[in-house]
């Protein structure tokens, strides 16, 4: 008798070993699957998307990879089809003259931070962690801008990307 006493233990031991592993477990890949379902998923992690490295901005102490687009059908495209954008990646818009040039989310698969630029480099408005699901509206600047920058979600403001931040490229 003195024998299945600790064999009982041991079992339930091992039972509430069992069911906490497996609650363990069963936490551990709902959070992977809420994780990796978000937007800032893409964001927080290196892309595997390939962007030229047309340009170097410099936010502070940050560099930003920058790829420049100048041409009107590249414009148009922008960033749209593209799975992701990585930390430190960006998108630079380069217009022929200041203006109030309107963006939009059409084909997008993540969110985005744009920002505006004056013809100086200094930011004049930042729409941040704008979502693909609010295609059709469009965004636009306060006030003339000669560049437009999008850049990954929250990392304007990670990188202190405010109205009159000067950008340098």
């Amino acid at each position: 008798m003195s024998n299945a006493e600790p064999n009982n233990a041991a079992a339930g031991t091992g039972l509430v070993l069992s069911r906490y592993r497996y609650l363990v477990t069963l936490t551990v890949l709902l959070l992977a699957v809420v994780f990796v379902g978000s937007d800032s998923f893409q964001a927080a992690n290196s892309c595997g998307e390939v962007y030229r490295k047309d340009k170097t901005a410099v936010v502070g102490q940050t560099k930003l990879q920058l790829e420049v687009v100048k041409k009107s059908e590249d414009r148009q495209k922008g960033l749209s089809g593209r799975t992701c954008i990585g930390e430190g990646q960006g998108m630079l818009f380069v217009f022929e003259q200041p203006g109030y040039y309107r963006f939009w989310m059409n084909d997008m698969r993540f969110a985005i931070d744009m920002v505006w630029l004056d013809n100086d480099k200094k930011v004049v408005t930042v729409h941040a962690n704008v979502q693909p699901k609010t295609y059709p509206k469009t965004f636009s600047s306060d006030k003339p801008a000669l560049y437009v920058l999008e850049i990954g979600p929250g990392q304007a403001r990670a990188y202190g990307i405010y109205s009159g931040t000067l950008i340098k490229f």
